[in-house]
């Protein structure tokens, strides 16, 4: 892992949408903020009680198991992005409708302890696409849902979006 892994992307790196998720992430080290919260995420996740699985903080809003399942989907699309870049495809590559993908993704008849599961083997598989990716892999650009970005944005957005959802579920899920 290179210094270029503690530089935050500036505003140029991505669109302004993504501003709160980069905000999220803690100063230094972005693979020890993987890893932290790889080991973090996962005992909170299950902590969660088979009895909370399916609440939700307020009507039409996801429940506990799509919350989570939405943190996996997203972590798969934002990781491919990121190891498209990397590789030299910079797109466009689709955008993702996360209503859509919340629906198509079953989440209330999976169990919950799945889910946890493959959120655990989605972030270490994060965690060795980042500790393969040089500081020149970093500033590549590609464009995504009609957005450009770099390498180093999209890791950066990735822990952030993890963080997000995390805080929303102890602050209005978890209380």
């Amino acid at each position: 892992m290179t210094d270029a892994f503690r530089t935050r992307p500036d505003e140029t790196e991505y669109a302004p949408y993504y501003a709160g998720y980069v905000a999220a992430v803690p100063d230094g080290s972005l693979l020890e903020t993987y890893k932290v919260q790889h080991a973090v995420f996962e005992r909170l996740f299950n902590s969660i009680g088979i009895d909370r699985a399916d609440h939700a903080y307020a009507p039409g809003k996801w429940t506990v198991r799509e919350v989570l399942g939405h943190i996996n989907d997203t972590e798969r699309v934002f990781g491919y992005r990121a190891l498209s870049f990397a590789r030299g495809d910079a797109g466009p590559l689709p955008g993702m409708d996360q209503n859509r993908y919340v629906e198509g993704g079953h989440f209330a008849s999976r169990p919950l302890a799945g889910l946890v599961d493959e959120f655990v083997h989605i972030r270490a598989s994060s965690i060795s696409l980042l500790k393969g990716m040089t500081k020149e892999d970093l500033v590549l650009r590609g464009t995504a849902s009609g957005v450009e970005f770099t390498v180093r944005a999209l890791v950066w957005i990735m822990a952030g979006h993890a963080q997000h959802h995390v805080n929303i579920l102890q602050e209005r899920y978890l209380k």
